[in-house]
């Protein structure tokens, strides 16, 4: 995120081409995780929901450092769907390809977006740690969401920055994978105002919760412009190979 930073320093004068590096700055944040050492991942043997904070916490940290770990490559349809004034909607097709050795690379198929598109990382796809050192984390409880019974953690950013947030995760009870997460970016660049997340993730055959679907909006002020901007994007057909399968 640096080269956004940098970019709306120096083009902080035009509120359109602020406009444009805002919403290049909604399509990238991550929300990154930590990158730790991957731990056994939380096995779905048991539909108990009497497990405490830790414990939660743990199995679900566990699981996104085991999709961390193992995944070598991945690739997935994307599609950008950006509401336009007057109605109608503006579109995006691109394919996102990672490798551990590479990173990841996105190739546009077609778009009329006219603005930056952002930078990606399979964190993007996988989600966040929630380390105790980085987030204030409480239990709020047990319901359901996305058609899945989760815990659902009420999460606050220690760290101040754009690559933390305040929100919700909802985490499915049984598994500990990570079924949503909503909230707002904890404290976004200038001249952005404000940053809102919602992530659905879902089961893939490999075991992992990778995105499904990613809505934003941005909120940017600058001197007496105020602008707004929303979009949607849906990923589809992923196609994984992990280092389980590679041995």
């Amino acid at each position: 995120m640096q080269f956004f930073r940098h970019t709306m320093i120096r083009k902080a004068s035009s509120p359109v081409s602020a406009l444009s590096i805002a919403a290049a700055l909604l399509l990238g944040a991550t929300v990154a995780p930590s990158v730790g050492q991957a731990a056994e991942p939380a096995r779905p043997d048991s539909a108990d929901a009497s497990l405490c904070l830790k414990e939660v916490l743990a199995g679900y940290n566990a699981n996104i450092q085991d999709a961390m770990a193992a995944i070598e490559t991945l690739r997935v349809e994307q599609e950008m769907l950006e509401p336009a004034k007057g109605g109608g909607e503006k579109q995006a097709q691109a394919l996102l390809s990672y490798s551990r050795r590479e990173g990841m690379r996105r190739e546009e198929h077609s778009s009329d977006l006219g603005h930056p598109v952002g930078e990606y990382e399979l964190r993007s796809l996988v989600g966040p740690e929630l380390p105790s050192g980085e987030y204030d984390v409480l239990l709020a409880g047990v319901e359901d969401m996305e058609g899945r019974r989760c815990y659902k953690l009420s999460v606050t950013a220690i760290e101040r920055d754009i690559e933390h947030f305040d929100g919700t995760v909802w985490v499915e009870v049984g598994s500990l994978g990570l079924v949503r997460i909503t909230g707002e970016v904890a404290d976004p660049p200038f001249p952005v105002e404000r940053i809102t997340l919602d992530k659905a993730f879902e089961l893939v055959p490999e075991g992992f919760r990778l995105l499904r679907r990613h809505t934003g909006e941005i909120d940017i002020r600058l001197a007496f412009v105020r602008r707004q901007g929303t979009m949607h994007i849906f990923y589809t057909d992923y196609v994984i190979v992990t280092s389980r399968q590679s041995d």
